[in-house]
């Protein structure tokens, strides 16, 4: 699934509600995303806050030249649940 989102100061980017839902993703799961901005993309593994918000790290906004507002394309690749993260 693709979503474009804006990026907030602090790095963090909502996924909204009716994206986490259809794939069941809740909080304190992973993603498994490729982040693109500006014809470069990076693929990551993000964890999902309690309030639906995944950090995107400082180093990976400087090498993808993000900043504050600036809209982020997200495509989720996977989702990893939180158990089985644990089992791991």
């Amino acid at each position: 699934m693709k979503l474009s989102r804006p990026i907030t100061h602090d790095g963090t980017v909502i996924i909204p509600k009716q994206a986490r839902e259809p794939l069941n993703i809740n909080p304190g799961d992973s993603i498994e995303v490729e982040i693109t901005h500006k014809d470069t993309t990076v693929h990551d593994i993000r964890k999902l806050s309690s309030n639906g918000r995944i950090y995107i790290p400082e180093k990976l906004r400087k090498a993808l030249d993000i900043d504050e507002g600036d809209i982020v394309t997200l495509d989720i690749k996977k989702v990893i649940k939180k158990k089985e993260r644990e089992v791991r």
